[in-house]
């Protein structure tokens, strides 16, 4: 059975993966994955815990070369602090990884990574939610039946309000929140590309104002002509996730995902060019429990035959245009120049949970 570990208990380690796990033993996988997770976190024992089994440690502990098989870690801290979590991770044994997204900050650390993954013989994934929707596995079918034309340019916008969470941190981009997932679908739909504009503004709250966490508008030229506009904004009245995407007949293949984790459902519709519906479906989809799913059949797979294809958008590989594109545009993007204004409270949260 594999032993599962969690680096950073905090939301996306607690309630994003550790929850997407305990789903998959419900759907099958409880004689795969052993019942309880072992979470490397030195705040967060002191939070409240969700679920049972919770084994809380300070740190890593080094394992064999035979019981790397059988674990499986999940890194969810900080991104800042990924790649010095992977590499104490490889040092102490662990082979299968899988990192919450952005992997890595910069080009020159996936390539670092890269390496190291080829050194250890290790197997490193990067979490691909959109990429992993079954609502998108059937939209890239018709695309790539071009029953309704060919692709011609690829919408992808997610917004939600995330006043609160902002708050407690400092240094965070809103292209490395949701931004992430929407360059991988991109990639993933049109291929190659580079940055062909960029833009962010700032989160402005009655007491405070934090620098480019507020909207951010990203556009993405691919090396076959079409285009990706991407829109992201943390300061929303409402949750949006949706895929828009356009064909060279003028029909709209359009998927509104999940809007939340306590739903499972995506929506997928064709339109016509004259604007008339002409096909509405509801899929049962549940993206991040679907990506960890692939990761781990890989991860078994791989151990009879190490050249098993990688879950698609997972691999480093496909990452490293992903980081090149969101370094890039952070680069050129249009700053407003405001500088952070931070409330008492806010700087002492920090250090509570530094």
């Amino acid at each position: 059975m594999l032993k599962i570990l969690i680096i950073g208990y905090g939301f996306a380690g607690r309630s994003l993966h550790h929850h997407c796990i305990s789903k998959m033993r419900d759907m099958g996988w409880s004689n795969v994955i052993n019942p309880g997770v072992v979470a490397i976190d030195n705040a967060q024992p002191r939070a409240k815990i969700e679920y049972e089994n919770v084994l809380f440690q300070t740190a890593l502990q080094p394992i064999s070369k035979e019981d790397s098989a059988y674990c499986v870690l999940h890194v969810c801290s900080p991104p800042s602090s990924h790649f010095e979590n992977i590499k104490t991770a490889l040092n102490c044994g662990y082979r299968q990884i899988i990192v919450e997204k952005p992997a890595v900050s910069t080009r020159e650390q996936l390539l670092q990574l890269k390496a190291l993954e080829r050194f250890y013989g290790a197997k490193i994934l990067v979490v691909a939610n959109w990429v992993s929707s079954a609502a998108v596995t059937k939209a890239k079918e018709l695309l790539d039946s071009e029953a309704f034309g060919r692709l011609s340019h690829i919408t992808v916008v997610q917004n939600k309000s995330r006043f609160m969470r902002s708050r407690q941190r400092c240094g965070e981009h809103v292209f490395d929140i949701e931004m992430p997932h929407q360059v991988a679908l991109a990639l993933y739909l049109g291929g190659a590309a580079v940055v062909e504009s960029a833009q962010v503004s700032d989160m402005i709250m009655p007491d405070m104002v934090i620098p480019n966490l507020g909207k951010g508008d990203l556009t993405l030229r691919h090396d076959n002509g079409i285009t990706s506009q991407l829109h992201s904004s943390l300061i929303h009245t409402s949750r949006e996730r949706y895929l828009n995407v356009l064909t060279s007949t003028g029909h709209r293949i359009e998927v509104a995902f999940p809007s939340g984790g306590d739903d499972s459902y995506s929506r997928l519709t064709i339109v016509t060019p004259t604007g008339t519906l002409y096909s509405d479906q509801l899929i049962e989809d549940d993206p991040l429990t679907l990506c960890f799913i692939r990761a781990y059949q890989y991860f078994i797979a791989s151990q009879q035959n190490f050249s098993v294809i990688r879950p698609a958008g997972m691999d480093l590989g496909f990452n490293e245009q992903k980081v090149e594109i969101l370094e890039a545009a952070k680069n050129i993007s249009v700053r407003s120049g405001t500088q952070v204004n931070c409330h008492p409270m806010t700087e002492m949260s920090l250090k509570e949970t530094a």
